[in-house]
């Protein structure tokens, strides 16, 4: 049985669970890596685990009904792909029905159908030769572009969230009112400057308590690197260069990464901690350089 810790999908994690405590107790024989699945289905997954190995199929839509003579149960017929590397990500869909395999990725364009069509990303047929090859054709493992382009959203929201909040104090405490800033000119020219009105005193505190680093963070834009931690490897890519990193062996990780890393590991998950960096999830980083 899938734990719920191994478990990836959109689906409820209980309902998957009776679907297969129900399959087992009907002896149900067709299975891939521990889902009860359509034996089409089951076929179609062997043939493309063939080539990938450590494709991961990911609970994101219903069962369907099956039944023996005597019992009613469920199973899957259409579920997600993608790699073990990237539980968060998708490459697309499989699904038997209608006596058809079909096949949904991105990557696919149909020219039968315009471009906002749910079939235009779509291919489908009865011959499951057919059907394997474009699956091996659209369906790959994603590459460390592949996250860094689907992590990037990501970057950008916890930027923003240390950025809004010092821009928000510089602009509750600098938005003064045209009279003060008329009294205060007056009250600078005939006494030499020293803050008369409530607005700038507050203003000229925030200033010398955080002035420094709010105007640091307000525009906050780090160097960044992304870090994706796979199975069997760690793959690092600066923000500002153009080829990817990947090693074996965490000694080879340059430390200031290693360092960082060591606090976004136990960090919450879109937050952004000043320069060290922003876990995206559990193997996704970004880190501050």
């Amino acid at each position: 049985m899938i734990t719920r810790e191994n478990f990836v999908g959109r689906r409820d994690y209980a309902h998957f669970v009776r679907h297969c405590e129900a399959a087992v107790k009907v002896n149900h024989a067709f299975w891939f890596n521990d889902v009860p699945v359509t034996k089409q289905l089951r076929d179609f997954l062997n043939e493309i685990k063939a080539r990938w190995f450590n494709v991961q199929i990911c609970i994101d839509y219903p069962a369907i009904s099956a039944s023996t003579a005597d019992d009613h149960y469920w199973v899957y017929n259409r579920v997600g792909i993608t790699s073990a590397d990237t539980p968060d990500m998708r490459v697309g869909w499989v699904m038997f029905a209608n006596n058809e395999y079909n096949v949904q990725s991105p990557r696919i364009e149909n020219e039968k159908f315009s471009s906002h069509n749910d079939g235009y990303r779509i291919r489908k047929s009865k011959d499951m030769k057919k059907m394997v090859k474009v699956a091996r054709q659209f369906l790959k493992p994603p590459t460390v572009q592949d996250v860094y382009v689907n992590s990037q959203p990501m970057l950008n929201e916890a930027l923003y969230n240390v950025r809004d909040p010092a821009r928000s104090r510089f602009r509750d405490k600098l938005a003064i009112n045209m009279d003060d800033i008329a009294d205060e000119v007056a009250h600078m020219l005939a006494l030499g400057y020293e803050p008369s009105t409530k607005s700038f005193k507050e203003a000229i505190d925030l200033m010398r308590s955080e002035g420094a680093e709010l105007k640091r963070l307000k525009d906050y834009a780090p160097r960044t690197c992304l870090v994706w931690a796979k199975q069997n490897s760690l793959v690092y890519k600066y923000s500002d260069e153009a080829e990817a990193v990947e090693i074996t062996d965490l000694n080879d990780l340059p430390e200031v990464l290693n360092t960082k890393l060591g606090v976004l590991n136990i960090a919450q998950e879109r937050s952004a901690i000043p320069d060290v960096g922003v876990r995206v999830n559990a193997s996704t980083f970004w880190v501050f350089v």
